[in-house]
């Protein structure tokens, strides 16, 4: 199960995320001991708990939806007059950077009025992931999940997903 909470703090603050002590506090916690109370096995009780994922862009969904700067630099031309093409060029070029922005939404002209359109076809995964930062972290999490891998490489012919290694 997918659970997205943005970590409402830049990535460089990321250790002191209160959203992040919440999860683990209001999710994590409450279903380990529901756990606990079932007639599963301790591996068995492992197994479930490690299908909660928390899915957690640092600050918030839009440094990861405004990485597709592509769209964002045409959003921004069509519809403000250009007015963040700078900001956006500059992430293209550094991509760890958005993620050190604070409340990112707030200081950019899409705001959060074309998330869909951000989160659409041509979106640069790997260069994100290349990044190094918070898109990555959750990548590699999801990852290490053995079900969730074997779920997603049955579905690749399908949804033109390659193997995931």
């Amino acid at each position: 199960m997918l659970f997205h909470i943005d970590g409402d703090r830049t990535w460089t603050e990321r250790s002191s995320s209160e959203n992040v002590g919440l999860f683990q506090e209001r999710v994590v916690a409450p279903v380990q001991q529901i756990l606990k109370g079932t007639k599963s096995t301790s591996k068995d009780a492992e197994t479930r708990l490690h299908r909660l994922f928390s899915i957690v862009p640092f600050y918030s969904i839009e440094a990861w939806l405004y990485q597709h700067t592509d769209v964002a630099i045409r959003l921004c031309r069509e519809r403000y007059r250009g007015r963040d093409l700078a900001r956006f060029k500059a992430w293209a070029r550094d991509r760890a950077a958005l993620d050190d922005v604070e409340k990112p939404k707030n200081e950019i002209c899409l705001k959060n009025l074309h998330n869909l359109e951000c989160a659409g076809p041509g979106y640069p995964a790997q260069a994100v992931f290349d990044a190094g930062r918070s898109y990555a972290e959750c990548v590699l999490r999801l990852q290490e999940c053995a079900e969730l891998r074997a779920l997603l490489n049955a579905t690749a012919g399908r949804f033109e997903v390659g193997p995931l290694e």
